[in-house]
Formats: structure tokens, sequence, C-alpha cells
């Protein structure tokens, strides 16, 4: 059965807790700490679906901050969608881990996935 999908729906679907809401920002998504934002990559990776970019915001106490930081994804010509959700995954998976923090706030990770996913 094939359903549409949403970063927070799948994250509380999937018992993914600890993200912050970017509403205050002006923002409708939702940041995700390290550990959290790895594991939003690997279900997102079973479903099959692209992430075509992200930000980078950081907290300090309560306070969530959007920085200058993101990447983005595009899909190749003659590229296939699984191979493009698999290369889109693996890239944002790869920027989170080798993302160097230069403040003394956490950073979080916010994740654009297509609208309207349908996901089995």
């Amino acid at each position: 059965m094939m359903r549409k999908y949403d970063i927070i729906t799948m994250a509380n679907e999937a018992h993914i807790a600890g993200y912050y809401s970017l509403k205050d920002l002006g923002i409708d998504n939702v940041a995700f700490p390290f550990r959290q934002a790895l594991a939003i990559i690997a279900l997102i990776r079973r479903h099959n679906v692209p992430i075509l970019g992200g930000d980078v915001c950081l907290i300090k106490g309560v306070v969530v901050y959007i920085t200058d930081d993101n990447w983005y994804c595009d899909q190749l010509a003659g590229e296939s969608e699984g191979d493009f959700a698999r290369r889109s995954c693996d890239q944002a998976e790869s920027y989170i881990n080798s993302y160097k923090n230069n403040s003394t706030g956490e950073p979080l990770f916010a994740f654009v996935i297509p609208e309207n996913n349908e996901v089995k």
C-alpha cells in the first residue's frame, strides 16, 4: 500500500524523537540532532525516497538559529529514481558525517524531500 509521507510523519511512526520545530524561524519543517539525522536518512533510504537537500541549524540553549550551511542534490540526466534516491541519501549522510561545527551551538539538520511523496 502506498501512502503519502512527510519527514514529521516518518519520524513519528519510526519513534525518532528529539527533533526541533523550525516554525519560529518561519520554516514549516523540523531539524534533527546528529544521531537522529542519521536515523532519518536510514529510514528515508529504506523507503527509497530522494533527499533533495537540507539545511543546518544550530541550537544554543533553547533557541534554534538557521545557518548559511546547506547541501542539495539534483537528479542527473538519465538517472533512475532508485539510483537518485540512493545517491541523494549517500550525499546527505556524507555531508552530515563530515560537517564541521565551528560554533558553540549543537548542529541540527533539516531535510527536504519531494512533496506528495508516496512510500510503501
